[in-house]
């Protein structure tokens, strides 16, 4: 900088006025006072308001959205609460305990406890068994029997309209690792089978895996008019996959889709942790007739059996051309997302569509009243499918319904392992979603899936939701919640159109899990 224009700033800094001296000095304070003292004071005293009134404003903000969300009002097109008397069927979920409750509702009365699994898989990835019509097949293991270290297994027959267990299919004598070799096959692990009813509840099917790792899946079908004529003595149809070349243990699931289709799942998993969750490495998918012949499949020896998304979801959604949408997600740094549309009939691939990893895992999906697929993923958003055409739509995210709404913490769904925490109306409209427990403490919202909107939520049916069980006809909305401390669980009957608490179950202390059928009583 050259000298002249140094003295030029410093002529331009000397000529801005200034405040006078007794502006900018405090003066002399009289003999006997300490102004810093009462500054300090004063100070304190501001801050201690400040956060005084924080506290009580925000639990009066809190105070206020709780009572929003306690007594939302109702919202157009939801569907609207008509009574009946239910038989609700809950499950309970440690691994000792084989056992379900039955509740009559609305009076909120236990009416039985009985043995047999009402939930599959491991003690962390749970999932309700699937029941056809008003039947379940129940899987039953009397283990400790003779020999030692053996079990004999059945399938005991459940009518869900009155309650009473009817008929039992043998499945044989089994043996757990260490035991006799000519007892039985051997199984292992948590996850040991799983029974699943026909949609038109003339099938029971019931899938094991066995030998050595758990590596080889038996799939049998049996018939339920002779098991009602007493003349069963072995499966309609059985069949076998082997897969001795593979370090994985298996755990099979299998999926009925329509009365004359079904799907196996063979999930190649690594050994369980320490709290029973296996990882998933990939799964091999087969379509299979009632007969159990395979019409197509979508095999893989390593990750990525449907990419490109490697896992897919249990709940194939039908659409009204007749064919299959299944979604699958990857990890792969995010959450990528595929839809395969399969033909109704060979189930082979007609497209796959794939979105990006910004929008969350999926949750769920259904076919929407205006002929769209609508998926619901844990961001939140929906992500929406021309399914004549096979592409998507758009994606957007769920915005809040009011501006209350959004001085609270963002929306944040999650499906928790055990049961299903997100249900359907009968339209795909909207989806009612266990909200995640860290934030709105086990509430329910209501998001409508054609708008991409939260319309509504409730926080006072339980400290923590755990499962949601809509009916058939959409008009009656069940939760199975925990109190605080979770040591108890209770029943809720809710009205869909407004989430207000129409009647309540006694409280039970018996680990329950899973609401797995609602059925009208008879």
């Amino acid at each position: 900088m050259s000298f002249d224009l140094h003295d030029l700033f410093k002529r331009e800094l000397r000529e801005i006025p200034t405040p006078r001296q007794e502006r900018w000095v405090p003066s002399p304070s009289p003999r006997g006072s300490h102004p810093h003292i009462a500054r300090r004071a004063l100070s304190a005293a501001v801050v201690v308001a400040v956060v005084v009134a924080s506290v009580v404003g925000g639990e009066l903000l809190g105070r206020i959205r709780e009572q929003f969300a306690a007594s939302p009002s109702s919202y157009r097109d939801l569907p609207s609460f008509q009574a009946s008397r239910d038989f609700v069927y809950v499950a309970e979920g440690g691994l000792g305990q084989d056992y379900f409750q039955e509740w009559a509702m609305p009076e909120g009365a236990r009416e039985s406890r009985l043995v047999g699994r009402g939930v599959v898989g491991s003690i962390a990835d749970r999932y309700p068994l699937r029941t056809g019509g008003d039947l379940a097949a129940l899987p039953v293991w009397h283990n400790g029997g003779y020999p030692a270290q053996t079990a004999d297994t059945y399938l005991q027959l459940i009518s869900l309209d009155n309650g009473a267990p009817t008929y039992r299919i043998g499945t044989g004598l089994v043996h757990l690792p260490g035991g006799p070799t000519d007892s039985g096959p051997e199984v292992a692990g948590t996850f040991m089978g799983e029974a699943a009813v026909s949609v038109d509840g003339t099938s029971v099917f019931y899938v094991r895996d066995e030998g050595l790792g758990s590596r080889v899946t038996q799939l049998m079908r049996f018939d339920t008019s002779g098991v009602r004529s007493g003349a069963i003595t072995r499966p309609a149809a059985q069949r076998t996959w082997g897969d001795p070349s593979t370090g994985d243990a298996i755990w099979s699931r299998v999926i009925p889709l329509d009365p004359q289709h079904i799907a196996l799942v063979r999930q190649h998993v690594r050994s369980e942790d320490l709290t029973g969750r296996a990882y998933v490495r990939y799964q091999d998918w087969y379509f299979l007739d009632a007969d159990l012949h395979v019409i197509s499949s979508y095999a893989s020896a390593g990750y990525g059996a449907l990419a490109p998304g490697g896992i897919c979801s249990f709940d194939p959604i039908h659409l009204p051309s007749g064919g299959w949408a299944l979604v699958c997600s990857a990890e792969t740094g995010g959450v990528i997302t595929s839809v395969h549309f399969l033909d109704g009939r060979t189930f082979k691939d007609q497209a796959v569509t794939v979105n990006g990893d910004a929008w969350g895992a999926p949750l769920g999906g259904a076919v929407t009243s205006d002929g769209k697929l609508a998926i619901l993923t844990n961001n939140p958003a929906v992500l929406r499918y021309d399914i004549g055409a096979h592409r998507m739509i758009d994606e957007r995210n769920v915005t809040a319904a009011s501006a209350l709404d959004r001085f609270m913490p963002s929306l944040a769904l999650g499906k928790e392992p055990g049961a299903p925490a997100i249900q359907f109306t009968p339209d795909g409209h909207f989806a009612y979603v266990a909200v995640d427990r860290s934030l709105w403490w086990g509430g329910i919202a209501v998001v409508d899936l054609q708008q991409a909107k939260l319309v509504m939520h409730s926080t006072a049916i339980a400290n923590t939701v755990l499962a949601l069980h809509l009916t058939a006809d959409g008009h009656r909305l069940y939760a199975l919640g925990t109190d605080a401390d979770g040591t108890t669980t209770t029943l809720a009957l809710v009205d869909p159109s407004n989430l207000k608490v129409i009647a309540r179950s006694a409280p039970s202390a018996d680990s329950s899990v899973a609401i797995f059928a609602v059925a009208q009583r008879h």
